[in-house]
């Protein structure tokens, strides 16, 4: 498949790339301890990020698959099957309004946090959210141009992070 993945650390900064091999496999040897996000890349697609973290207790993160359907990457996590799965942002690029539009399995607090580049938290808010699609609006009128990162974190889920235009 030669999908680009990247390794990037807390400060969302590249420490290792790899390719997945022509079964969509893929891995990285010898990291330190401590949260990393992988973040396949694929052009034209939307890609979610997944977040794993590794310790003395946890010395491997174990699997993270991706799956890819047209427009978008999604991160399936084999190790909690309840794991929200289906999140997407639109329009992207966007100039005033910026849509995310999620499915729950059940009700849960999901908190969603605007980044900028530079790690600056831009925006933040938590929503209650019921089973079934939901769709939240973020009205970035009053910030500047340039690329962010919208992390969505369901209290029940692992954190998922996609990155956005606004122009």
């Amino acid at each position: 498949m030669n999908i680009p993945v990247l390794l990037l650390d807390e400060g969302y900064h590249p420490v290792a790339f790899t390719l997945s091999d022509a079964d969509g496999n893929y891995s990285f040897e010898k990291l330190a301890y401590g949260t990393y996000t992988v973040y396949p890349e694929k052009p034209g697609f939307t890609t979610h990020t997944y977040q794993v973290s590794i310790s003395s207790e946890n010395p491997e993160a174990g699997s993270v698959n991706f799956t890819i359907i047209p427009g978008i990457i999604t991160g399936i996590d084999e190790n909690n099957p309840n794991a929200f799965q289906g999140i997407s942002i639109y329009p992207n690029p966007c100039k005033t309004i910026l849509f995310a539009k999620l499915y729950l399995k059940e009700k849960e607090e999901v908190k969603f946090t605007i980044i900028n580049l530079t790690g600056e938290i831009v925006s933040i808010k938590s929503l209650s959210m019921y089973p079934g699609t939901n769709v939240i609006p973020f009205d970035l009128s009053l910030i500047d141009p340039g690329l962010y990162m919208l992390s969505v974190q369901p209290e029940k889920s692992e954190k998922i992070n996609i990155k956005f235009l606004k122009y």
